[in-house]
């Protein structure tokens, strides 16, 4: 189905029953879900619940991966601004113009450019697009979470997921150089707050 993920739970449903050319009593029936329960989901006055989401795609012989992504993006919506904040930062530190992404991504400039400014919402596609380059997790991406990738358990950020991909690139010597001058920053700005808090 063509859409933006941004369109509310409520249309996709409402768009999938008439699909099917299916009344919203004859769904109801198919689904084993209340009539005015279904009506509450299509006019958005209703979150789905897992449960729910699960009966609907049996009924509708429907993906239910895709139709819980939609429930679930449709929940982090309000977090745009964070993705728009992420996508620029993580651009950045690759290196990356805005052309050359979008040529990666294979979208326009001008949609990656709405994206980072948090004007335009991505499509889902468009999302999965960017976790799989930049190897991160859509919960990070939308500030769900603070770890750079699944894989990571440690919940670094992404400062210090780069940090230790600079470090391992590193020859010995230079890393065991790099080590060494982070030690001393670490004991220098350790020194340097206890005296901020001796004066005070």
């Amino acid at each position: 189905m063509k859409g933006d993920f941004m369109q509310t739970f409520g249309n996709y449903l409402k768009q999938l029953r008439n699909q099917k050319n299916l009344t919203q009593k004859e769904l109801a029936r198919l689904a084993g879900i209340d009539p005015s329960s279904l009506c509450r989901l299509e006019q958005d006055n209703r979150k789905p619940t897992p449960r729910m989401v699960r009966k609907l795609a049996r009924a509708l012989d429907h993906p239910l991966a895709d139709m819980m992504a939609r429930a679930e993006m449709e929940q982090i919506a309000e977090n745009l601004p964070v993705f728009a904040e992420r996508l620029y930062h993580l651009r950045k530190l690759s290196g990356l113009t805005r052309e050359q992404l979008a040529e990666i991504l294979g979208c326009h400039k001008s949609v990656l450019a709405g994206c980072e400014s948090g004007r335009r919402p991505p499509s889902y596609l468009l999302c999965l697009k960017i976790a799989r380059y930049f190897q991160v997790s859509l919960d990070y991406l939308f500030g769900l979470t603070e770890s750079y990738n699944e894989r990571n358990q440690a919940g670094l950020t992404v400062e210090q997921e780069e940090v230790l991909s600079i470090l391992k690139n590193l020859p010995l010597l230079a890393q065991q150089k790099f080590i060494y001058d982070l030690k001393w920053w670490h004991d220098f700005f350790k020194k340097y707050h206890a005296g901020k808090r001796g004066d005070s």
